[in-house]
């Protein structure tokens, strides 16, 4: 039940970022436990919020465990940072090209005695 309880919460405070927040061009303000929703755009987060009410109600409905609910949102959380990086970013804007591959390493052979 207490399951049940903490990620209803982590849903209002979801739905409360984007509408309060987002769809009122403000950015979510740092701090904030979903500040990370400021990396997608309206078409996005609307994406996010219908995957993530589908996955809680399908928790609630006991259709599906609360892990599934936790790790739709653990995707989404995952996606923001990379839309972030800059490492991915720099590798995204790279000239596309082959790059060679390096031969394996040989395996070391060791003794029983190791």
């Amino acid at each position: 039940m207490m399951e049940a309880v903490s990620n209803a919460k982590r849903m209002v405070d979801l739905a409360t970022a984007i509408s309060t927040y987002r769809q009122a061009a403000i950015p979510v303000p740092p701090g904030h436990s979903f500040e990370w929703i400021n990396a997608f755009d309206m078409e996005e987060l609307r994406d996010l919020q219908n995957e993530v009410y589908g996955a809680f109600r399908s928790a609630m409905d006991a259709g599906t465990s609360w892990n599934d609910f936790e790790a739709v949102l653990h995707e989404w959380h995952e996606s923001a940072i990379a839309l972030r990086s800059d490492t991915l970013a720099a590798a995204f804007a790279a000239p596309a090209g082959e790059v060679p591959l390096t031969p394996p390493v040989e395996p070391v052979e060791c003794g029983a005695d190791v």
